[in-house]
């Protein structure tokens, strides 16, 4: 049984951890190890047992002409060279296996067994895997794409085969790229950028990109978020036409409010004026006369005010927002009003350093800001108040990307009803006022973008507030 064999490879034969057998020419098993009885489940003496035994029933006729053949022209064959085999246990449970031939010198030989169960369920596993790995990039609408360091694309799901064509892979992922202008150092999966579709159409695409390996590949992904760019484009008109209808409203009501009260220091100066040549024509009291022509002075002066404000309002510049330098607008404002007498007024000025830069129209900015400021002067001058102060302060705003401007003074505040109708065309406290003062104040800041209240919960004194869009 063991003739043909050396007594050391007996023993590398019985040591072996993998299950080996020797069969003569005529199929009959001679010998096996250990480790082969332990693989089929064989008891210690396999006499009488031939090779076909470890086959399954319905393959042996197959394997019976496969050994015929090798018998035939006999030579080593290694492990794996006819592909996986089907092997039976001796309980009759089955198994995948690789066998490797090795012809021994007295026609007998040498056959190796291994199990390959594990890997093969690896395999299937892998190969489940990798279905339904595919079927997930399938059914994901974003495209996913691997690019490699030189920018060409590899393989891509459904996604990104209908947008970049079938024949996606080795194209140059620039040669799609729609840039508005051209950048050469614009990475094209980086952020979002204009792809130009197979079909000819733009499509703006947000990528997002992991690395791969060293030598630069990334596996991408990216949504076409074209309908959502366009719906903020279509939001955007429609907010500037709104406030655009908004500011014509406006300035249609204040045309048609202006205009009737206009009349009134018309009709005084017609009155006036009738006086004034009556007393002339009668020769009259020269003191009186005097007096008539500057009651005509007096609301020709009044007149000229309204139709001063008329057209600050409608000179609004129409133009898009640009930084303003907040600090500076406010302090050249605060000289302006000194300049103009307000010097027992004490002004605070505090603009927080890490302040957000303001976006909008800097001499619309410093118009409110005179208007509110002359306001509260005045209100403070007739307060009687000993030390009348107004603190001016800007910070970011912590809602959403704006700066907050809030101006307050010492003074007692607005009432109730004041504060009600603090903001409505014409309404004044004043004795010679327009009233429009804080109506255009807060259409200005509305056309851009802002906000303008009073904060009544601010005691004490009079606190207002607005907002400026900035960029954080």
């Amino acid at each position: 049984m063991t003739r043909g064999l050396s007594d050391d490879l007996l023993q590398v034969f019985e040591a072996s951890v993998d299950a080996m057998l020797i069969a003569d020419a005529q199929g009959r098993i001679r010998r096996i190890n250990p480790a082969l009885r332990h693989l089929f489940g064989l008891p210690p003496e396999a006499a009488g047992l031939e090779v076909n035994d470890l086959v399954p029933e319905s393959l042996r006729a197959a394997h019976a002409r496969q050994m015929s053949a090798y018998r035939q022209a006999p030579k080593s064959r290694p492990m794996g060279a006819c592909g996986p085999l089907r092997a039976r246990r001796a309980d009759g449970s089955e198994f995948p296996a690789e066998v490797s031939l090795s012809p021994l010198p007295d026609g007998r030989v040498l056959a190796t067994v291994h199990d390959i169960s594990a890997r093969v369920a690896a395999q299937a596993s892998a190969q489940q895997w990798s279905e339904r790995y595919a079927c997930l990039l399938g059914a994901i609408p974003d495209l996913v794409v691997e690019v490699d360091g030189a920018g060409r694309l590899g393989w891509g799901n459904a996604a990104a085969q209908r947008f970049f064509g079938d024949d996606l892979a080795g194209q140059a992922l620039a040669g799609f790229h729609d840039a508005r202008p051209p950048a050469a150092d614009v990475d094209p999966v980086d952020g979002e950028h204009w792809f130009r579709r197979t079909d000819g159409e733009l499509r703006l695409l947000s990528w997002h990109c992991s690395a791969l390996d060293d030598a630069g590949t990334r596996i991408c992904s990216a949504r076409d978020v074209t309908e959502r760019h366009r719906s903020v484009e279509i939001e955007r008109n429609l907010r500037a036409q709104m406030r655009q209808m908004h500011g014509l409203q406006v300035a249609g009501q204040t045309v048609r409010m202006i205009a009737h009260d206009l009349n009134q220091p018309l009709n005084a100066v017609s009155a006036y004026a009738t006086a004034a040549l009556r007393l002339i024509d009668e020769q009259g009291d020269p003191a009186r006369l005097r007096a008539a022509l500057h009651g005509c002075c007096d609301e020709v002066d009044r007149a000229g005010e309204v139709m001063a404000t008329l057209m600050n309002f409608l000179a609004r510049d129409a133009l898009q927002p640009e930084p303003i330098n907040l600090d500076r607008a406010v302090r050249n404002v605060v000289r302006l009003c000194e300049a103009d007498g307000d010097r027992n007024t004490r002004f605070e000025i505090d603009v927080a350093p890490d302040l957000w830069q303001a976006m909008g129209n800097q001499r619309q900015f410093e118009s409110v800001l005179h208007s509110l400021i002359t306001n509260s002067v005045e209100a403070l001058r007739h307060s009687g108040v000993s030390a009348p102060s107004i603190r001016i302060e800007a910070r970011n705003d912590p809602t959403h990307p704006a700066v907050q401007v809030t101006l307050s003074d010492n003074g007692p505040g607005l009432d109730e009803h004041t504060a009600t109708q603090a903001f409505a065309p014409f309404f004044t406290t004043k004795l010679r006022a327009v009233g429009l003062g804080l109506t255009i104040s807060r259409a200005l800041i509305e056309a851009g973008g802002g906000e303008l209240w009073y904060d009544g919960d601010a005691a004490p004194g009079a606190t207002f507030r607005f907002t400026v869009p900035a960029r954080p």
